[in-house]
Formats: structure tokens, sequence, C-alpha cells
């Protein structure tokens, strides 16, 4: 397991690497960003034993905290929401940074429940009070629903990701946004043309089995990315993609 000195050392690389992809290509935020932050195998798979985590190393969680960090909000599937368990977002020594540049300590944590049919209790059960926000297009006024403390249900006509992110950035300013899938969402993302980046960590594993990265882009044509960084660490390889809009 690292030592102290190394955890640190991989998060003063992740929150730089974070902030300087933020500003790729000379511009500077807050422009309107759905960046994806996924790890992969090297045969492209996203999860092992049905998890993430068992591809992720010190370093891909440090990014993954980072991407949070300096983002608005994090919009995540349901599905991926149950099973990952999400606890605390961030360290508190970046939500005491947030909260002394006037931002919210945490960001908005987002997901989508077409029928709201999602299991808050085990959705919440690492952490109670995590700021959450569901989208469903289902009638969200049953009153005998077990919520946290800081939950709001969205409901809207259709909750295609170009929508939710587009009230999210309406509701809460959030104009970066990190897209943590699953695949399916950010398959779904991709073929609604408003995902802006892909940051992804290519882990040294062959996942065999485990879900594909982007199931299906539903598109004709390939979608264009331009490489913006790549490094490797600790055994895996750091890409930086932006998506080029309209191109194939």
């Amino acid at each position: 397991m690292p030592d102290v000195e190394d955890l640190t050392d991989d998060r003063q690389w992740a929150a730089a690497r974070a902030r300087d992809m933020l500003v790729a290509g000379g511009t500077t935020p807050p422009r309107p960003r759905l960046i994806g932050v996924m790890v992969a195998s090297v045969d492209a798979r996203a999860a092992l034993d049905g998890k993430s985590g068992g591809l992720s190393s010190e370093p891909d969680k440090a990014l993954l905290k980072a991407w949070r960090a300096v983002a608005d909000a994090v919009l995540v599937g349901a599905r991926t929401l149950e099973t990952e368990r999400y606890g605390s977002l961030i360290p508190d020594a970046d939500r005491d940074a947030r909260l002394a540049a006037g931002r919210p300590g945490w960001p908005r944590l987002l997901t989508i429940s077409r029928r709201l049919d999602i299991d808050f209790a085990k959705t919440l059960s690492t952490d109670p009070d995590l700021p959450l926000t569901v989208y469903t297009e289902a009638d969200a006024t049953d009153g005998d629903r077990a919520h946290g403390s800081d939950v709001e249900i969205v409901t809207l006509p259709d909750v295609a990701p170009a929508n939710v992110v587009a009230d999210a950035r309406d509701r809460y300013g959030a104009q970066v946004i990190a897209c943590e899938g699953g695949p399916h969402l950010l398959a779904a993302a991709l073929r609604a043309g408003v995902l802006t980046d892909l940051s992804i960590t290519v882990a040294p594993a062959i996942g065999g089995e485990g879900p594909p990265l982007i199931p299906d882009s539903g598109r004709a044509a390939p979608i264009a990315l331009e490489l913006r960084d790549a490094e490797a660490r600790a055994g895996s390889i750091f890409a930086h993609y932006t998506v080029t809009p309209g191109a194939s």
C-alpha cells in the first residue's frame, strides 16, 4: 500500500493535471464542459468483477477526485451510483479550498432514473448527506419515498443526457460537469453530441468479459477526437481527448 508521501504526490499530480486539462486548447473555464472520466482495461473493458475499482490505481483514484474537485457537478448513471457506493466525493482539503473560493463544498451529484426506481437506501448507505439530484420522467410526488437530507428530484418530460445537462447548468450553474459513466450513459452523451472531453485511464490489465467502455456510440460514422495530452504513471496511461464538434 502506498505511503502518505506517495499519496500526496499522486494528489498533487492529479490536481495539476485536471487544472491543466480544463484550459487545454487555450480556453479558460467556465466554458461549458461535459468531461467523460473513465478507466478501462487494454481491451477497452470498463470493469473487473462488475466494478471499475478493479481497474483503478492510486493515481487514477486521485485523478477521479481531482476532476470532482474542479467540477461544478458530477453526472453518473443510477446503476453505477448504486454499485460503486459513492461516499465522500472529494478530500476535506479540496472541500475547504472550494469553500474558500466561494463555491459549494461538494460538487452536485446528478443521476438519471427514468422510472424513479432508484434504491435510495442503498445509494445513500455510505453517505446519507450526499448532495444528490435525481432526474426522472416519473411522478415525483410520492411522499413515502425515503430521501437523504440534500436530495432533490427533478421531473423532466425527457431525461436524455442533453436535457439533464441543460437543466443542471440552468438550475445549479454547473458549467463544468464530470461524467463518470457507466458506459451506457457515456455512449448516450456521445450520441447526443454533448460530451466535450474524454479523460481516460488505460489500466495495465485485460478485462475479458467485462462491459465495454462504450457499448455503442449509435453513430454511423466515427466520432473524431483530438488528443490533448497523454502520459504514463504507475503502469497506466492517462490520456485526455476533446471531442471535435460535428466532425467524423
